[in-house]
């Protein structure tokens, strides 16, 4: 039995996941749209912006939508559901940071760069009101990222033992 303030912060985190993700999604198919619309001209001189853009934007969707089904998850207090929202956020964010080393290479770091500017402002709505940062924090100080729900820990001195 979860607590109220497990609760209380489960679906806290879950509602604005859902809202911060659906935002998300909804920037990509728009993004994805007016890139593919303006196919030619701006981006001829940097090579395989395309390619970049089209596979970072399919990993932030799916990131978008595992977030948005967990998030679900959540909100109904399934176990393991907060760990899974918590390290999807982390991923995020190491996704991120991970990626923008990619930047300084020589020949397609212009491309990466481009593509990270459209492909990840989905993810801005997130890091706006800094998800990410008390998201899992919340999850973990409330106990509500456990893999089992509140009161079925394994009680040894409840158990009775049968002798011959």
């Amino acid at each position: 039995m979860r607590t109220a303030i497990q609760t209380l912060a489960s679906r806290i985190v879950a509602s604005t996941t859902i809202v911060t993700a659906a935002l998300g999604v909804l920037y990509s198919l728009s993004s994805l749209q007016g890139t593919i619309a303006n196919r030619t001209g701006a981006t001829d001189d940097l090579p395989y912006f395309h390619l970049i853009y089209l596979l970072k934007l399919a990993i932030w969707t799916t990131l978008y939508c595992l977030l948005i089904w967990h998030s679900c998850r959540l909100w109904r207090g399934l176990p393991g559901s907060g760990r899974i929202v918590s390290r999807l956020l982390l991923l995020e964010v190491a996704f991120l940071l991970l990626i923008s080393f990619l930047w300084l290479t020589p020949v397609i770091g212009r491309s990466i760069g481009a593509a990270t500017g459209i492909a990840g402002g989905g993810a801005m709505a997130q890091f706006l009101v800094l998800l990410p940062l008390w998201g899992p924090l919340l999850l973990w100080t409330t106990g509500s990222n456990r893999d089992e729900p509140a009161g079925c820990e394994f009680k040894p001195e409840t158990q009775v033992a049968r002798v011959g």
